[in-house]
């Protein structure tokens, strides 16, 4: 619907789209991919439900139709992103894509924490004003947060960002600790994703930053994880991170955010756009 700029789509079109690409000829007892359709129907009606303003999709009477153009462009640099056999999938793992990832996720974060909330992106390859140097880069992080580096913390001499792409935090006026800080980690990688929750350590992230105790952690993914296969491995990484964040979770986050506010949202946009133009030529 989104390469082909298509609004609305029927059950008789949606069928006849996957009968055309898929080797089952029959469902069962009844038409040919009825089931499919009827899958994909309740999984937009499901979604929907969730990010109402945000979710660029509606189940109607007859179909679907799309409904939000506000968020299509992220949505759609989402959805790319997600796409397994696509011919630009290594391109998604560049050091000029996969930190646009991380400014949309720092985006959606800041919600957690309200209107006040900071977000620096520390993933690498290194943006903005963050040093190369792992303990150089560590000690900017900690003062930019208005904390101390524990210099004697173990430091792997390859450390790149520990696993955190973006730091979130809101700090009071009084300047004490104590405030809110959560660590990030955004990936594009579907096979590797359960794992990437681990790679941020936080006894030792403590003393990168000099807090008073653990910080939660996040896991941002671009792609959906559903019914049935993969909610197993949400309740399990669930409880190796505090908060995990899908795309339609992401969409929840991002709904009182101005896209254009993103940033690097005019690249995200022309990347967008580009490899839409390709799907459609393909």
């Amino acid at each position: 619907m989104i390469v082909e700029e298509i609004t609305e789509f029927s059950e008789a079109d949606l069928r006849g789209r996957i009968v055309e690409q898929t080797e089952d000829e029959v469902d069962g007892d009844g038409p040919p991919g009825r089931q499919q359709v009827e899958d994909i129907l309740r999984e937009v009606s499901r979604r929907e439900r969730f990010a109402p303003k945000s979710y660029p999709f509606r189940r109607t009477e007859f179909g679907i139709e799309r409904a939000e153009d506000r968020f299509l462009s992220i949505y759609s640099f989402l959805l790319l992103l997600s796409m397994r056999e696509a011919p630009f999938r290594k391109s998604v793992y560049s050091n000029e894509i996969s930190p646009l990832f991380d400014f949309v996720g720092a985006a959606a974060l800041t919600d957690l924490f309200g209107s006040r909330a900071r977000t620096i992106r520390f993933g690498w390859p290194v943006t903005g004003d963050r040093p190369n140097g792992p303990r150089v880069a560590l000690e900017w992080l900690a003062s930019q947060l208005g904390l101390k580096h524990d210099k004697d913390a173990p430091l792997r001499k390859r450390l790149k960002d520990g696993g955190v792409d973006v730091v979130v935090w809101r700090p009071f006026e009084d300047g004490r600790l104590g405030f809110p800080v959560l660590l990030a980690q955004c990936t594009v990688g579907q096979r590797e994703w359960e794992q990437k929750g681990r790679d941020i350590q936080r006894a030792l992230w403590r003393k990168y930053l000099g807090l008073p105790g653990s910080p939660p952690t996040a896991l941002v993914l671009p792609f959906c994880v559903h019914r049935p296969d993969r909610f197993e491995n949400w309740e399990i990484v669930s409880h190796e991170v505090t908060f995990l964040i899908d795309r339609i979770r992401l969409l929840d986050l991002l709904t009182e955010v101005d896209p254009t506010a993103i940033a690097e949202h005019e690249k995200i946009d022309l990347w967008t756009t580009e490899r839409m133009q390709d799907l459609a030529l393909s």
